[in-house]
């Protein structure tokens, strides 16, 4: 257990307690003590019952976004986790702005399903209702590289160069690579792939880019096709590990997309 819900848990232990002394005195005091063990009986028990009662929720909050994640990568289940997550956000959306943080992660949630499924304009859709304004600089920066991302699947440079443009680092780190990464992909887009590969390049030796595996595969495979240097692409996709191609193949650009089904297919095939 970390040290600081040890250090909560018994501050909460020592508050309760003072308050209950002071409690069973003032009891005494007014000649009511006998009531103060049943009272404190039922206390007890409304206070582990609502405790059980969180932990249960959590419990199934944590299942159904374990079970929506995997949806992602099995077609057959997408469609009812999509109904699910459509569900969720359309009861967070009834609670208004105190729900907001919900409906950002909801909104993701539902937009990486569509995109996974091909419908990348359900996606954008979906992620420009929320209003980024109104969120911490962190989520803010969360929820614009997936809108980025989904806009530029879509077709939507504008829109996406516009997106990624209104991003302030330095927000959270990951993502601030995540959404430079992307702005490099806009530029394969708009058919600038070798300054985009060269800027990789350089950004390789200047930041620690663990983690961004799929970012940086996306890039350089669709810059690589871009410049007609269509074996390097199937070399690069080759030596992934099966995780990353599959992300590929579920929210890579159209031809890099079909490159990675095609590098999966052979690797099964071995």
């Amino acid at each position: 257990m970390p040290k600081t819900t040890i250090l909560s848990l018994a501050l909460r232990l020592l508050l309760a307690g003072g308050f209950g002394w002071l409690l069973f005195h003032l009891f005494r005091f007014f000649g009511i003590g006998h009531w103060f063990w049943p009272l404190l009986a039922i206390a007890l028990m409304l206070f582990f019952g609502e405790a059980w009662l969180r932990r249960r929720r959590l419990q199934a909050k944590i299942k159904r976004l374990e079970r929506w994640e995997a949806a992602l990568f099995d077609p057959t289940e997408r469609p009812y986790a999509i109904q699910e997550v459509q569900g969720a956000l359309e009861r967070a959306r009834l609670l208004g702005r105190r729900m907001r943080n919900e409906q950002a992660h909801l909104s993701v949630i539902l937009a990486e399903l569509f995109e996974a499924s091909g419908k990348a304009e359900q996606a954008c859709n979906v992620l420009s209702r929320i209003p980024l304004d109104e969120l911490d600089p962190a989520r803010s920066a969360v929820v614009r590289y997936h809108k980025a991302r989904a806009q530029i699947a879509a077709g939507r440079l504008d829109e996406a160069q516009a997106t990624i443009q209104a991003h302030k680092p330095p927000t959270v780190p990951d993502f601030d690579l995540r959404i430079e990464l992307l702005r490099l992909l806009l530029q394969v887009e708009k058919g600038q792939a070798f300054s985009a590969l060269s800027a990789l390049e350089g950004l390789e030796k200047q930041s620690e880019l663990e983690g961004l595996e799929f970012e940086i595969a996306l890039l350089r495979t669709s810059a690589l096709l871009a410049l007609g240097r269509s074996n390097e692409a199937r070399q690069c996709l080759e030596a992934l590990n099966s995780k990353t191609l599959d992300l590929l193949a579920l929210f890579g650009t159209s031809k890099v997309r079909d490159l990675a089904q095609e590098s999966k297919s052979k690797k099964s095939s071995h």
